[in-house]
């Protein structure tokens, strides 16, 4: 496969090399390693045009049954960097991206591969630029303190990523990112946190699950980080995406209703608040159990966080005007919601008419079920 000079060559050479690799095992006597990639499908895997992922198992299997042939490996695969064939130097990615969870006993051997990885995360290729990012990702499984020095580089490589203007990259940045929160240190991240929540919002409304997705998992992913001297601007950021959070419990897709429920777990439990952990505890997602949600968080919100009531009815209002109808009955219906939990004398400090008047437009909206939640939305406000 390294020796291919296209990114995708015809099944016929793809079939000859996987014969070729599998023929040189045999002759090498290579009985346990051939029946690991027997036993777990690789062969096949390699026949496909996402070669790379039994491309990547394969090193890791050679790897597990030769470890003392890592570097020597490696040695021979960097040489491919040097060539100008985008099918050379995608495989070559691959098989750094593997190693990379097969170092932990070698921290000058990671530091080499990673030094090999951050290049190719800025290649002209969507295809090598993903793969190098998974490299990345990799070293949630081989991190350690004396890599400390490199951290700050595959951070600002990472938080890169995610803009990058192929969607598949973007999300494999985000994925990326959230993988390598969990091994970094507090004080890596912590100088980057808010920019890094700035440049990953615009994605939780993003057109693609994926983007969506690995927004939420990440937002999750950065409360460890929102302590000491960040946490004031970390809370605030938390607030800013809360009725985006809601909303979104409700997605179109649900994996991303996933993605934001247990994101939105994991900053209950940051911002230590009983009521809102149990409330989420006991919801569930999607359309069945929004409003039952919805019903628990909005005098919850109302009472715990008086003080944000006003950035809620703006963010509400924004998210009527969303791309997805099922996202602007959510804002609707939590709209209300809010409205009907709160005080009167707390009502009668906020714009509480203009919000009235938003969720009154939707009344004409062109999708019967966003008029179908309006008419229950403006239900829950009769009495006030």
């Amino acid at each position: 496969l390294i020796t291919n000079k296209k990114l995708e060559p015809s099944l016929c050479s793809i079939f000859d090399c996987v014969n070729g690799l599998k023929g040189f095992l045999t002759l090498g006597k290579e009985l346990l390693l051939l029946h690991e990639l027997e036993e777990n499908g690789v062969w096949k895997k390699l026949l496909k045009s996402d070669y790379e992922v039994g491309l990547s198992e394969f090193v890791t299997h050679f790897a597990n049954v030769h470890s003392d042939f890592r570097k020597q490996l490696f040695e021979n695969i960097v040489i491919f960097f040097k060539k100008h064939y985008v099918g050379q130097i995608n495989s070559a990615t691959v098989v750094l991206a593997a190693l990379v969870g097969r170092c932990k006993d070698d921290t000058e051997f990671l530091t080499a591969i990673i030094t090999h990885l951050l290049p190719r995360c800025t290649y002209k290729e969507a295809r090598v630029r993903k793969q190098a990012l998974i490299g990345l990702a990799n070293l949630k499984d081989s991190y350690t303190d004396e890599l400390e020095s490199k951290a700050p580089a595959i951070l600002s490589c990472l938080t890169s990523a995610i803009e990058d203007q192929d969607e598949d990259v973007a999300a494999q940045g985000l994925r990326s990112l959230t993988a390598i929160l969990d091994v970094f240190s507090i004080k890596t991240v912590q100088p980057t946190l808010i920019n890094i929540i700035f440049r990953t919002k615009p994605f939780m409304d993003s057109t693609s699950d994926g983007m969506r997705e690995g927004s939420f998992a990440l937002f999750g992913g950065l409360t460890r980080f929102g302590v000491d001297d960040y946490s004031h601007n970390f809370v605030e950021q938390i607030h800013s995406n809360m009725v985006g959070l809601i909303c979104h419990s409700n997605d179109p897709n649900d994996a991303v209703s996933q993605a934001s429920m247990d994101a939105f777990k994991k900053i209950a439990a940051y911002l230590n608040n009983q009521s809102l952990i149990d409330a989420l505890n006991e919801s569930g997602i999607g359309k069945a159990n929004y409003l039952s949600l919805i019903s628990k968080l909005a005098p919850i919100l109302v009472v715990d966080f008086k003080d944000n009531m006003t950035t809620y009815l703006h963010a509400v209002i924004s998210y009527m005007d969303s791309r997805w109808g099922e996202i602007k009955g959510n804002s609707v219906l939590l709209a209300a919601k809010l409205i009907q939990a709160l005080p009167v004398e707390t009502r009668q400090t906020l714009d509480v008419d203009a919000v009235v008047a938003e969720i009154l437009k939707q009344l004409s909206s062109k999708s019967a079920r966003v008029r179908q939640r309006t008419a229950k939305a403006l239900s829950f406000l009769t009495k006030i």
